[in-house]
């Protein structure tokens, strides 16, 4: 079976609502539920259109039927109702000690019975046959009050609650008054104690494709039960994370992200006010403050929650503080000392573009150096060698005289001066016009 679950703020600040969704085929046995439900500390609204905000936040509300006194009309985005629209609302019945009230909200001893009334109104224009039950209270993942579906067992407050009527059948434009009773246990645990009394509608349509559909619409009032004994009061930050990931163009800012899990060890409910600020290298203060409120944490909760920091260059290393105070909910007289708690986060931001230009540019000047250096070496290498090759040249120029064979007996004599050849002239000097005699020339191979 399939699920699938929203969850969207109404127009009360306390009121959430959610759908899930599931399908079957006819022959299946399986029961299917399309639910629509709205919680709210004050009066909800449960129209058909369960995806659309509520028509009124607090419409006039009296214990009796006849004084009720009808809603103002519909928000502008809201459907435009016709003579079929279905709508309804739960509220805590009014009290003398009280007057009017938004929600239940108790304080007791172990062992004692708290006697209530709860008054559901008909906002429509025909016959409303509701269930009446109560339910334990819990908290979605983003922080907003919900009560366990019907076919979740009840093991704490929920199990507490028993009403005079489990049916009703309210006439339009009426309003009915619901006593129930609260018995609290006596080996109840100290602390507060969450539920809701919600008045359902089921109703069954057939699909296209000849499946059967549940519908499930529920309206609620809170619940809230304070059993005497020792308050612990609790906040811890869990799971705490800072990521950072800087832009292409490196001098633009981007944000970043801070994620933790926000948990209630103790046993007191109560909202959350979060504060977050992030501070850059020398701890220069980036970006503003941002802030959050949680509407409710109850006992043993666990939200997660990520606030963007804006404003961040990649200029290094980043921390974000984070601190979160717990604040006590309105109804309760009692004076507690709400826990504080804070935790720090850090990351590395770097302009990773610009360092890999600037790698780029290194690498190819070690490159073009490293080049050069193996250049002039080879060119001093053939500079030495083409002085040896010289140098060798100039040595066997010089021995050249020594090579020719010198006169001896196997020596072939000279041929006598003819008579006619004129007497050569002994160690004549040459003239100073004549040219000297010049080396004679040798022929060597370089190696290249």
């Amino acid at each position: 079976m399939a699920m699938k679950a929203t969850t969207t703020s109404g127009s009360h600040p306390h009121c959430a609502r959610w759908r899930t969704s599931s399908r079957v085929a006819p022959a299946s046995v399986a029961v299917l539920t399309l639910a629509a439900c709205v919680l709210a500390t004050g009066m909800g609204a449960g129209p058909a259109w369960a995806d659309t905000p509520s028509a009124t936040d607090s419409p006039g509300v009296v214990s009796g039927g006849p004084d009720w006194t009808s809603p103002t009309p519909p928000v502008a985005d809201a459907p435009a109702k016709d003579e079929t629209t279905v709508e309804w609302a739960v509220a805590p019945g009014n009290r003398e000690d009280e007057g009017r009230r938004s929600r239940f909200t108790y304080v007791a001893d172990r062992g004692e019975v708290i006697r209530d009334s709860v008054v559901i109104s008909n906002l429509g224009r025909e016959d409303l046959e509701l269930s009446v039950y109560a339910s334990d209270g819990t908290t979605t993942e983003q922080g907003e009050f919900s009560v366990r579906p019907a076919a979740d067992p009840v093991k704490d407050l929920g199990s507490w609650v028993s009403a005079e009527k489990d049916t009703l059948v309210v006439k339009p434009g009426k309003a009915m008054a619901v006593p129930f009773e609260i018995h609290v246990p006596p080996d109840a645990v100290p602390g507060d104690h969450t539920g809701g009394i919600v008045a359902s509608r089921i109703t069954v349509t057939q699909a296209a494709d000849g499946a059967e559909v549940v519908f499930d619409q529920r309206v609620g009032a809170r619940i809230y039960l304070r059993v005497r004994g020792l308050a612990e009061p609790k906040l811890a930050i869990e799971n705490l994370s800072l990521s950072h990931s800087a832009a292409f163009f490196p001098f633009k800012n981007s944000p970043a992200i801070l994620g933790f899990d926000l948990v209630n060890p103790g046993n007191i409910t109560m909202e959350v006010h979060c504060e977050a600020t992030l501070t850059g290298p020398f701890s220069m203060k980036m970006g503003s403050m941002v802030t959050r409120d949680l509407p409710i944490m109850l006992p043993d909760a666990r939200v997660h929650i990520e606030m963007e920091l804006g404003g961040v260059l990649p200029l290094g290393p980043l921390r974000a503080h984070v601190a979160v105070n717990g604040v006590n909910i309105s109804g309760f007289d009692e004076f507690l000392d709400m826990p504080s708690e804070a935790g720090d986060a850090d990351a590395l931001s770097l302009p990773w573009v610009l360092l890999g230009l600037v790698l780029l540019i290194v690498a190819w000047v070690v490159w073009t150096m490293r080049r050069r250096k193996a250049t002039k070496k080879k060119l001093a290498e053939m500079t030495k060698k083409l002085a040896a090759v010289e140098s060798a040249v100039a040595g066997s120029g010089a021995d050249a005289p020594a090579d020719a064979p010198a006169k001896g007996d196997n020596a072939p004599a000279d041929d006598p001066p003819a008579a006619d050849d004129p007497p050569a002239e002994a160690d004549s000097p040459p003239d100073g016009d004549d040219e000297p005699p010049r080396k004679p020339r040798h022929s060597a191979s370089f190696p290249w």
